[in-house]
């Protein structure tokens, strides 16, 4: 079994974002650091079950990040799913804000055609 540091180290000849973390469990952890500085959790594997790192590398690969472009490409869709979830939030909220006030305006309309502003003497 290799160690931590050269299995990271082959890892990192692929992507260099990527980064191999200990649980301080049984598991080692699997990060990659995104654009904006934060790391995401890729995977986990035993501690006895992690080699050289072939089968990190062969399972990147079987799950098409270096064949389809490269981490970066596959970062490019994870961040355009990110934005697209976040314009898609902000417009949703919008709306909710727009109808909101649609609905208040309807009902400040309705109080005006039946209130009676002076009432006369008593």
């Amino acid at each position: 079994m290799a160690s931590m540091q050269s299995v990271e180290k082959r890892l990192r000849k692929y992507d260099s974002s990527l980064k191999l973390k200990d649980s301080g469990g049984p598991y080692i952890e699997l990060w990659r650091k995104d654009r904006e500085g934060r790391y995401q959790k890729l995977g986990q594997a035993f501690k006895h079950e992690l080699g050289d790192g072939g089968a990190w590398i062969a399972t990147l690969k079987k799950n098409d990040m270096w064949e389809a472009g490269g981490a970066s490409k596959f970062m490019d869709e994870m961040d355009e799913d990110r934005r697209v979830g976040d314009r898609t939030r902000k417009r949703k909220r919008k709306q909710e804000f727009i109808d909101q006030g649609r609905e208040q305006r309807d009902i400040i309309h309705r109080l005006n055609k039946y209130r009676i502003n002076n009432a006369g003497l008593p």
